[in-house]
């Protein structure tokens, strides 16, 4: 390599062999980094599957609290290691630089990363680290053991739709994410499904019979989105499902309660193609008529209450489009009255009363919840929690506007390739008010 190396500056171009020769080391130390890489992030996998596998197993009733009104769930804070694969973008770069710069929020400043490296809350590859500065290299994976604070969820037993061996289809209820993510992990469908079963729910219709811990979704359901979710039971089976989605083979109905009389005619079809593009960093999907990609939905009246301005709108997407409904919603003049991210304040403030048995944001409001022990407090202040000490005398946030827990879009139905169609019962919100119990 070295000769090679001398001929060039000497000005005296190197035979093919000595080229082919310099390639072939190249190349074999990219592929010596990407098996190292690879090998690195297997590792983190397996060992992610097995901690959630064991969380899993450990859990039970003990890891929530139930509000004094029975309406909502909250989970018991925790200790838990948070972890992310080292990007490439970050090889190079000081851990408390790029962490306060990416994963920064209140009180995540560069001084509070390098605290947490100081105090051996960081692990890199599993093994504790707290020599600084602390330099991320390619392939490191990161642990940031900390206090876990979850979000509160609405106390509603998953209902079983359908299930087989193959598939288990669920009737996902609002303020529930589908998978663990950003501030939820016991309080998401996966730890709440299993807890289900292994409790045996007498509120549920259905006993979950299969494991939960393998369970694959295969569409998307927003977290403040009710209704029908499918879980496949298998790689296979997950593949396939996908696929039939992606390739536009799979039929679906939702229900949308929207500002306004939308179509002006009930039962008339209006057709909305507006082309979308999603902005990861913002969490919000926009009209782009340049560069969105196509999004097709149908909407039909099912009713209009004159009384309170509003329509029960029946939505079939014809594409995949993140908060695609939402936005085609919006577009046209109607979004849901209580869409946070799509509906203005002059709609939430039209449609306030709408939300009046629910509460504010749907959920009922209620006094601070006795929520941490003094272990639980305790635990907390070893692990440098920020928000442990500005709980007043170990209570839970209080529950206000600003924390929404459904929006009025249901996911009514789904129908398969193979003509197999899930349903479930209308929201309490699509129906006549003189229909409702």
């Amino acid at each position: 390599m070295r000769e090679v190396d001398d001929r060039v500056r000497r000005g005296a171009r190197p035979s093919d062999a000595e080229l082919e020769h310099k390639a072939h080391i190249k190349r074999a130390r990219v592929q010596a980094l990407n098996e190292s890489r690879n090998e690195a992030h297997r590792e983190a996998e397996r060992s992610a599957h097995d901690l959630h596998r064991a969380a899993l197993d450990e859990l039970d009733e003990s890891h929530y609290q139930i509000s004094a009104c029975g309406k909502l769930r909250y989970a018991v804070p925790y200790a838990f290691g948070y972890r992310t694969n080292c990007k490439r973008r970050w090889v190079g770069r000081e851990l408390a630089d790029v962490f306060a710069e990416e994963l920064g929020g209140e009180g995540h400043d560069r001084e509070y990363w390098l605290n947490e490296v100081r105090c051996g809350r960081i692990l890199i590859r599993g093994a504790v680290v707290t020599q600084l500065p602390l330099v991320l290299s390619d392939p490191d994976w990161v642990v940031h053991l900390a206090h876990r604070h979850e979000g509160a969820v609405l106390n509603i037993p998953i209902g079983i739709v359908y299930e087989d061996e193959h598939l288990l289809v669920v009737d996902k209820p609002a303020s529930v994410p589908a998978h663990p993510c950003g501030r939820y992990r016991k309080n998401s469908l996966s730890f709440l499904l299993h807890l289900q079963r292994k409790q045996k729910d007498p509120c549920a219709d259905v006993a979950v019979k299969s494991s939960t811990t393998e369970l694959r979704g295969v569409h998307r359901l927003d977290r403040l989105t009710s209704g029908i979710l499918i879980l496949a039971k298998d790689a296979e089976t997950a593949k396939q499902l996908t696929q039939q989605i992606v390739d536009g083979l799979v039929r679906k109905k939702y229900l949308a309660r929207v500002a306004g009389r939308f179509g002006g005619v009930e039962q008339a079809q209006v057709e909305c193609t507006l082309p979308l593009n999603y902005d990861a960093r913002s969490c919000r999907a926009h009209v782009d008529t340049v560069q969105g990609k196509p999004a097709r939905t149908t909407f039909v009246v099912r009713r209009y209450s004159a009384e309170r301005d509003y329509s029960i709108v029946e939505c079939t997407p014809f594409t995949g489009r993140t908060h695609q409904i939402r936005v085609h919603l919006q577009a046209l003049g109607h979004p849901i009255i209580n869409d946070p991210l799509y509906a203005d304040a002059a709609t939430h403030a039209k449609y306030a009363c709408e939300n009046a048995q629910l509460g504010p944001g749907g959920a009922e409001p209620e006094q601070s919840e006795p929520l941490c022990s003094e272990a639980v407090l305790q635990e907390g202040k070893t692990l440098g929690c920020l928000v442990c000490p500005a709980m007043q005398q170990a209570v839970a946030e209080r529950v206000n506007s600003k924390h929404q827990f459904h929006i009025d879009l249901h996911a009514l139905e789904y129908i398969l390739q193979d003509r197999r169609a899930f349903r479930t019962e209308e929201p309490t919100w699509s129906l006549d008010t003189n229909k409702r119990k």
